[in-house]
């Protein structure tokens, strides 16, 4: 829709307007519509109500309390959606069908106690396109119409004023003090085509013009009924009074007649010419069981008619289009709607009233159909339904027959639920069971079967969250069942009803909010309940998975209040990676940690009745406000201060979803104050009853709901919006910190929107946007929506993005060798890119020998073979860095043993003498040898030993020959090739050397090395 000035448009009666080509106008009387061209205002044409003013707080005609803030014009608050419910006990105040607009068509205005409703006739359907609220009490009401400018004005009256409100503009024009006012009619007292005001206040009947309701005459009076009419002379105005006194009023006089003896018992008088004689008669109707038609001119009681019931209204009108006056009145007690002849008081027609009682009674032809129509409203006593209905005369049939409702106070949301880029209104109207979603651009309802199991529209709450992860807003609604309540999550495709979540008997539902809690990247539902009735469990605070509905936690038991948990409030430090909300519970304001399910409860001294958290200069902080609308900021320890008041009245609740600005609904008004600079921006007059504000945000426009006896959203758009930042991203190893500098500029702060998940956020800077990012050490991509503020622009969502890295330990498989005998010292091969300290890991045991890790951060390493195989042994590992641990890798040791070397060896003796020799065997591992004799030699005697390899040979026979024997060489693990030791024996004669063969100085060293090696391979 095209936005109006601030003023012009949040009050100007949209629905009122006529035809297309029709002039339409605000509440100034000014054209905004000219032959369908728009005409608009500069917010300086218009004022703002004087806080002092004495004038009815009418709703939408009684302007603005504004503060200096607002002389800059950064505001446009616009009404873009309203839609009415009939106000209870219909036109009991009065009840009148006039053409406002001249064009031919028929509005019904209807007055209540607290509220004006005007209903139409248009689209094939009736329709309250208006509703106008007052603070004050009205009494009575008349309908007069100015010849002056052909306008129609409706007079109020109310406890200590009588007000006058053109019906045109809906601008109150004249107010007058009064005190115990009565009642008021219009009557043509001077003869000159407009009517003027007789009223009963002051302890007087008062002669008012309408112009300026002045007093034209008075006269002394203490009781409250009378009639007005030409009774004793034609053409001329007189008093009636109950006490049968007759007056007679003159141009500036009121002048007394006489006393007759008939009396006005009755509570409904009207005075009407029965037998157009040109003196009226006076119809006295009781409120029980009897009408009376007196004649004041005889002072007599023409005729009594009587009622099986109470009589609850009368009026005059025209029932059988006969061109007469009749008389029609309704009964109580579900009784009927009569139509009396005014000659003879005999019934002649009658409709049964489906309600209880009737509050007024209008006859006319609503719809233009050119049949006589009758409404009345029925219902405004204790019993029954409070209803309004419509009928065509003739065959009585049913145009309109509508029970009054209240829309639920609390049950309200904003959110795009169809998904196409707009925001849709969300509301219930109580005792339907049904939750309504309207799309505000078209009006058209998107959702028909939302089927609420609770009727207690008034003790529900709801949300609305994405809470599958897909982009589209789910419908959460927690209620009470006759203390019982329950969560009901549906569908925004298709209304369906996707799961339930019942909480035992006696636990009532207090509040309930989405929030990602336990950082897994989803949505969880967390709710408070109140111990409201018998059974109850008591209160806690409880968080439910909030794709199935599975109880994940819940709170220790908090102190037992009857208004429950409220309140509930979460990432109060956006900054921090915490897992902990705040919530109010009677005088006490409760911290739950939900990672180790733990409250701690702060005494505050005294009941609040609301809580949030508002973004303060980039940092979210707590603010509490009680019932009479005091506002204060907490600390996280439950500190106070106070801030501001923010209603006269009692307060309803408070919101904030624009950064260091807070939206309050009171009792009779709204508002936004803005706490970074101390100030009330501006308040609303409207009758709010109870009803909560809610707000959104959406494409730098802020969006506020309220209900009461109609539903109106109202947007407010900052004068500018904000250029939005550029994205912003960084890349750093999990144990890295890194700087960052968001280079912002011409902004007071910026906001990071979400908590970090894997890190912390240090600020510097928040005009520049300067912090650092500390990882906690997990791998993964943190991505964190934020938005500049200044003043009351933002700017669009951006995200700053940081990748947080870690490249895994690398390991190798190896392969090293080792003497098998000998211990290995070595360190297990790996690395890491990032040069992280690594931890490293033996997984196994060798199958032989002996591993110990003697540097877990080196990875060094000592193997002690067994010395029972060469068989190559594997070692398994792994390293691991902060993060990640390596797949296994193996180290496998080979064993060596290289193989002894024996020597072929020759010796020469003498026949006669003993040859001592040594077996020759060397190993390049010095391992211990053993020689074995493989074939001794085919004559004489061997022997040897097979450690030392020492050998004595004694040769048998005297003749010279050779003989000789095999040997070989072994270690533990190999054997060397065989070989040969020749000895060649010379026999007798041959030789003079008798000895033994062999010189001893030979054999003594050999023996000598034999010993030493020996004893090696003992050590």
């Amino acid at each position: 829709m095209t936005k109006l000035p601030y003023l012009a448009l949040l009050f100007c009666s949209q629905s009122l307007l006529a035809t297309e080509n029709t002039t339409y106008y605000n509440q100034y009387g000014d054209a905004t519509l000219l032959s369908s061209q728009q005409i608009n205002y500069e917010k300086t044409y218009f004022t703002s109500r004087d806080k002092n003013n004495s004038q009815p707080n009418l709703d939408r005609t009684s302007g603005l309390n504004l503060s200096n803030a607002l002389a800059d014009e950064s505001l446009e608050l616009t009404s873009i959606y309203r839609r009415y419910s009939l106000g209870n006990s219909t036109g009991l105040k009065g009840l009148y069908s006039v053409d406002l607009y001249g064009n031919g068509n028929k509005q019904i205005i209807s007055v209540q106690r607290n509220n004006i409703n005007i209903i139409e006739y248009k689209d094939n359907q009736y329709s309250v396109v208006e509703d106008f609220d007052y603070q004050d009490y009205i009494i009575d009401s008349a309908l007069v119409r100015s010849i002056a400018d052909d306008t129609y004005y409706l007079i109020l009256v109310m406890r200590n004023q009588i007000v006058k409100i053109n019906l045109l503009t809906m601008k109150t024009e004249s107010t007058k003090e009064v005190f115990s006012s009565q009642s008021v009619l219009a009557r043509d007292i001077n003869n000159d085509g407009q009517d003027e005001l007789i009223a009963v206040a002051n302890s007087q009947i008062l002669i008012l013009d309408q112009s300026d309701l002045s007093v034209i005459s008075e006269l002394e009076y203490n009781g409250n009924k009378f009639v007005v009419g030409s009774f004793t002379e034609q053409n001329v105005h007189e008093l009636m009074l109950e006490d049968g006194q007759l007056y007679r009023i003159s141009e500036n006089t009121i002048d007394y007649i006489k006393t007759l003896n008939t009396q006005l018992t009755g509570i409904h008088l009207q005075s009407v010419d029965t037998n157009q004689d040109g003196l009226d008669e006076v119809i006295n109707g009781n409120s029980w069981y009897s009408i009376e038609l007196i004649s004041p001119n005889t002072d007599s009681i023409m005729w009594t008619a009587n009622s099986d019931l109470d009589i609850s209204r009368i009026i005059v009108a025209d029932v059988n289009n006969d061109g007469v006056q009749d008389l029609v009145y309704g009964d109580g007690q579900w009784g009927q709607i009569h139509a009396l002849s005014l000659s003879t008081g005999q019934e002649f027609w009658q409709i049964n009233n489906p309600e209880h009682s009737v509050s007024s009674i209008l006859v006319d032809d609503f719809n233009l159909d050119g049949k006589t129509d009758i409404a009345w409203g029925a219902g405004y006593t204790s019993s029954g339904h409070d209803g309004f209905h419509i009928h065509t005369v003739e065959d009585k049939s049913k145009q309109l027959s509508q029970k009054i409702f209240t829309y639920s106070q609390s049950l309200l949301g904003l959110a795009d639920i169809d998904g196409k880029g707009g925001i849709d209104v969300i509301f219930s109207e109580n005792g339907t069971n049904k939750l309504q979603v309207i799309d505000i651009e078209t009006k058209e309802q998107l959702l028909t079967n939302v089927n609420l199991t609770d009727g207690w529209n008034d003790y529900q709450y709801m949300v609305t969250a994405d809470l599958f992860n897909d982009g589209k807003n789910y419908l959460i609604v927690a209620g009470s069942e006759t203390y019982t309540g329950n969560i009901q999550v549906f569908s925004p495709d298709n209304g369906n009803l996707l799961y339930t979540v019942p909480f035992k008997s006696g636990d009532q539902i207090s509040t309930i909010e989405a929030y990602d809690i336990n950082q897994d990247g989803f949505l969880e539902l967390i709710v408070g309940n109140g111990a409201s009735h018998s059974g109850s469990e008591g209160s806690y605070i409880r968080v439910f998975n909030g794709q199935t509905g599975e109880l994940i936690k819940r709170s220790p038991r908090l102190q037992d209040f009857g208004s429950g948990v409220s309140g509930i409030v979460v990432g109060i430090d956006t900054q921090v990676n915490n897992k902990e909300l705040f919530a109010l519970i009677g005088n006490q304001l409760v911290k739950y940690n939900y990672v180790d399910n733990s409250i701690t409860n702060y005494s505050l001294g005294s009941s609040f009745k609301a809580l949030e958290g508002i973004v303060i200069n980039g940092e979210k902080s707590l603010y509490a406000a009680n019932e009479y609308g005091l506002l204060f900021s907490l600390t996280e320890s439950g500190e106070m201060s106070e801030v501001a008041k923010l209603c006269d009245n009692s307060l309803n609740n408070v919101v904030s979803t624009r950064a260091g600005f807070i939206q309050f609904s009171c009792e009779d008004k709204f508002g936004e104050y803005d706490l970074n600079n101390n100030e009330l921006v501006y308040e609303v007059a409207r009758a709010n009853q109870q009803s909560s504000i809610v707000s959104a945000t959406y494409k730098g426009v802020d969006y506020l709901l309220l209900s009461g006896k109609s539903i109106e959203v109202f947007s407010n758009e900052a004068a500018t919006t904000l250029v939005k930042p550029d994205d912003s991203q960084a890349t750093s190893h999990v144990l890295m910190p890194v700087e960052v500098n968001l280079s912002l500029a011409d902004i007071d702060f910026v906001v990071f929107e979400s908590s970090p998940s894997l890190g912390q956020l240090t600020f510097t800077d928040r005009q520049t946007g300067q912090f650092t990012y500390t990882p906690n050490g997990d791998v993964g991509v943190d991505e964190l929506a934020f938005y500049t503020v200044k003043g009351r622009s933002r700017s669009e969502l951006a995200t700053f993005t940081v990748y947080l890295t870690n490249q895994a330990p690398m390991v190798e498989n190896s392969t090293i060798k080792t003497h098998w005998n000998t211990p290995l010292v070595l360190n297990l091969p790996a690395s890491d890119a990032d040069s992280e300290q690594l931890i490293f890991t033996v997984k196994n045991a060798p199958q032989h020998g002996q591993v110990e890790l003697l540097d877990q951060n080196s990875g060094e390493i000592r193997y002690t073979p067994s010395g029972e195989s060469l068989q190559p042994v594997s070692i398994t590992f792994t390293a691991k860095d902060t993060l990640e641990e390596t797949a296994l890798a193996n180290v496998v040791i080979e064993l060596t043993n290289t193989s002894p070397i024996a020597t072929n060896l020759s010796y020469e003796t003498y026949y006669s003498t003993v040859v001592n020799g040594r077996l020759i065997g060397t190993g390049a591992d010095a391992d211990r040898l053993e020689f074995e004799v493989i074939s001794n030699p085919s004559s004489g005697e061997l022997s040897f030993d097979k450690d030392t390899g020492l050998f004595v040979y004694k040769p048998v026979g005297e003749s010279s020959h050779s003989v000789n024997f095999s040997y070989l060489v072994t270690d533990k693990f190999a054997t060397s090739e065989t070989k040969t030791v020749t000895i060649n024996v010379v026999g007798k004669g041959n030789s003079s050397d008798s000895g033994s063969g062999g010189s001893m100085y030979y054999l003594i060293p050999l023996l000598v090395l034999s010993i030493l090696r020996r004893r090696k391979y003992q050590m």
